[in-house]
């Protein structure tokens, strides 16, 4: 009988548990906390939220500006300055063809990360 205690014993401190741990906390947990938590929860989706909406409104408005600069550019610099205007759009090419391909590499590290 004291064998197979002991051998149960060993077998029950070899058996690996899965899932999150209890923790004494969760006893002092009420409706009000559960409340409160659900609150702050909704308050931080509302600010998430409301943070992507102003990101798109700012990636629009220099979307928006940088066509306007190409177009006033187009008009102004053309007829009379064509190999300045080619220089500037040949500069502007090539960095925005640095920021897409930094933008690739981030997007491709995040994604390793993420695996």
């Amino acid at each position: 009988m004291e064998i197979s205690r002991s051998v149960e014993a060993v077998l029950e401190s070899g058996v690996v548990r899965t899932g999150p741990g209890y923790h004494p906390v969760f006893d002092e947990f009420e409706s009000q906390h559960v409340t409160q938590f659900l609150e702050n929860m909704h308050t931080e989706d509302v600010d998430e939220r409301n943070f992507r909406r102003d990101g798109r409104r700012i990636v629009f408005s220099l979307v928006f500006l940088v066509i306007f600069v190409f177009i006033f550019l187009t008009i102004f610099l053309l007829p009379s300055h064509r190999d300045i205007y080619f220089e500037i759009v040949k500069i502007a090419f090539t960095f925005l063809g640095g920021m897409g391909v930094g933008y690739g590499i981030q997007t491709y590290r995040e994604q390793r990360e993420a695996e």
